[in-house]
Order: structure tokens, then sequence, then C-alpha cells
């Protein structure tokens, strides 16, 4: 439309509405518009069209959901006079009075979307090898990948995080990165209460405890079936500063590992052979210590936020070969038999400048992992009085208690 009158302003807040719902009270906020055409310029009669455009804007709530409402109102008052709502039609005005108009509305629900903080249990390497007879061990951290404003940050957690069986827990300690990331902590933490599976009765988080439906539990909605057996997990709650003290709390933005946790293999391989070994941690609502079944969430500015991810971990203990070689027990001078020359050649490798063992192994004849003479007698015993075999295998075995300096990879015959 080229020709046309419109006039147009906001609502005089100093002016109450005189007519419809808001008469006498305070007008809010709100706008007035007039609108004429030229003669003979009108919208189809038949259809419908858009004459008009608002754009505004709306605060988001800080937590939880909020509604934003856009209505007619009767009375609101601009720099005129009052305006009642109103169409022009063939030069008359047909109101709501007419019951040929009626005034819709537009409602939108707003909800938040919560602070973001993930959780995640991290190791510097996913793969292990453990050699046969040695418990591989390893370390894994906990981090907290925190997106909030600079001037807020998490002061404190609980969380409940569970492992599978091929794993023991040695210790759980908070991290030097913990206390450079909130130097007024001072190298303290003002709570902090830490439980896992492998700690002492009553204090740690029982394998066998059945989750019931009824039992204490700070939220719903548990990652357990009723009826099952928890497993092995671990529970920690801490606190940063009691009371809370400003400042105490993470970078706003930040990702920081907090705690160290220190594991290794609940069982050793056997052999090189063995097949890999495969284990997890995974985050599990609702394990129990030794007091209510926690689930996971994070502590900012007196709140608990849920971690809108939680990334878990795989870990795999692959078998390696010993970093030492096979030996004959006994067989000291290495030529594939135990007999007198054993013995010999020990006793002139320790006290008239023979050639030393290539295997302190294999002449450890006593096994108590000293070579002396009492390895000699011990040989000397058994070849011909009748006493106890060499300690070991007469036949090529390998030690787990061998080391790369006690017997080296390629010093014997049978390799």
């Amino acid at each position: 439309l080229s020709e046309f009158f419109c006039s147009a302003s906001t609502v005089d807040p100093a002016k109450s509405p005189d007519c419809g719902p808001l008469a006498g009270g305070p007008p809010g906020v709100g706008y007035v518009v007039g609108l004429a055409f030229l003669i003979g310029k009108s919208i189809p009669g038949n259809g419908t069209s858009t004459v008009g455009k608002v754009r505004g804007e709306v605060t988001i709530p800080a937590a939880g959901k909020s509604s934003a409402r856009l209505y007619f109102a009767d009375g609101l008052q601009g720099s005129g006079q009052p305006v009642k709502n109103g169409i022009t039609s063939s030069g008359k005005t047909i109101d709501v009075a007419t019951g040929r108009l009626t005034l819709g509305e537009c409602v939108l629900e707003i909800e938040a979307e919560p602070p973001v903080i993930n959780v995640a249990v991290e190791a510097d390497s996913n793969m292990i090898t453990g050699t046969p007879g040695n418990k591989a061990s390893g370390v894994a951290y906990i981090a907290v990948d925190s997106q909030l404003k600079d001037a807020e940050g998490v002061s404190g957690w609980q969380l409940s995080l569970g492992y599978t069986d091929a794993i023991n827990i040695k210790s759980i300690t908070p991290t030097p990165a913990l206390f450079a990331a909130v130097p007024a902590l001072g190298g303290t933490l003002g709570f902090n209460e830490t439980y896992h599976s492998e700690g002492t009765p009553p204090l740690y988080v029982d394998p066998s405890k059945v989750y019931q439906v009824n039992d204490p539990v700070i939220e719903a909605d548990c990652d357990l079936a009723p009826g099952q057996p928890q497993g092995k997990g671990i529970v920690s709650g801490v606190v940063f500063g009691l009371p809370p003290s400003a400042g105490q709390f993470l970078p706003g933005t930040s990702n920081t590992r907090v705690f160290r946790i220190e594991f290794e293999q609940a069982q050793a391989f056997s052999t090189p052979t063995d097949a890999d070994q495969v284990a997890s941690f995974e985050w599990k609502d609702c394990l129990q210590g030794p007091g209510v079944k926690i689930k996971n969430g994070l502590t900012v500015k007196g709140n608990t936020i849920r971690p809108k991810n939680r990334t878990n971990l795989s870990i795999t203990f692959k078998a390696g070969e010993l970093p030492s070689a096979e030996f004959r027990s006994g067989d000291c001078n290495n030529d594939r038999k135990t007999n007198i020359a054993d013995p010999i050649y020990l006793i002139n490798a320790l006290f008239r400048g023979g050639p030393e063992p290539a295997c302190d192994d294999a002449c450890d004849s006593n096994g108590d992992h000293a070579l002396g003479l009492a390895d000699a007698v011990h040989t000397i015993m058994y070849l011909f009085e009748n006493g106890p075999a060499p300690v070991g295998d007469l036949a090529c075995h390998r030690s787990t208690s061998s080391t790369p300096e006690s017997c080296p990879a390629g010093s014997t015959s049978c390799e």
C-alpha cells in the first residue's frame, strides 16, 4: 500500500486504562496503534492477512519455566485518547460487543536451559600392559568441565561412579590441579568424604547391597533396577569450604581434573598369551556408601546442578612379555644342566674373581634373592645329600620375581 494513515506509540505508564480488564489498574507494558487505508483501499474480505509485526524480547528465567504473554487489552493510552480494540469495515467499527470480533493472544512457554556442567572419567592411556604374575596398575581422573559465568563456578559435588570387577581401587585423592584452580582452598577441602568398594567396612561401597526403591535417596530415577546389586563403585561428597566463602569455586569456564584414582588389575595375567581384559568406569546414579544413595550433581551457588553429559572410561589390560629371561634353577654356569660344576662356578665368581653369572636367578638355589655361599651349599646338598632341589624348576621357566637386572632377556640357553 502506498497511501495510508498509521499512528503508533508506546503506552504511557502513568495513565491507567479506563475500560477493559485492566481498567483502573497499572497499564503495564504495551503499545497502541491506529491505521486507516485511503478511500477505496481494503484488505481482501475473505482471507487472513498479516498487518503488523511485533518484535519483543523476554528475560530467560534462572531456572525452571516461565511464560510470556502478548494479548489485546482495551483502554490502554498512548499519547492520545484511550483505545478500544476495533476494526473498521465500510466506515463502521466492529468491536467485541457486536459479537463479530474476537481477540486472540499469544503465549510463549520459556524453559531455561540449565548451566552446562559435564563430568568425565579420563586416563592418560586407555591401554595398559601387564606382565604375568604382576597386577598391572593405572591412573584415572575425575574431570569437571564447567561452562558457567566467570562470576560463578562449581564449589562442591556429590558423585556416584561404578566400576567393573576387573578393577581394584588402590587410592582416591584430590589432585594438585584442583587446589591450583582454587587458590583459596590452601591445600585442603572443607568437607571430603569419598568411599569405594575396596575400603574398610562400614565406610565403603558394598557391591552386594541390593537397590530398593524405598531406600533413602536424594532424588528418584536411579540407574539401578529394584532388587539389583549395586556392584563396585565410588561415592564422593565434597564441599570446598565450610561455611562456603567467596572465591572458593572453580573458574566458571574451566576443565579441571579434580580427583585422582589409582587402580590395578583384580587378577594378574598368568602367561603372556592371556586374552585382553577389558574394564570400565561408568557413571551410575544411586550407588550407596555408608549413607544415603547418591545421585550425580554439582553444587553451584548453593544449588545442585545435574551434569549434562557423563563420559565413561574403558580400560584394556593387555598381557605382555616379562622383561626377563627364562632359566633353569641351579644352572648357574648356563650349560643346560644342574651339576657340581654350578656351585663351583658360583664360588669362583664370588671369591676367586671368576666370570659373573649371566642370570643371577639361576644361581639363587635357596630362593632368598641374594647370591652367596649358601646357594652353592644348597646345590651341593641337593646333589649329594638328598637335600631339597633348587627353588623354582630345573626345567626352563620364568619367575615372577625376576627383573631385567636379575636375569636379563637373552642371557640364558633357554632363549
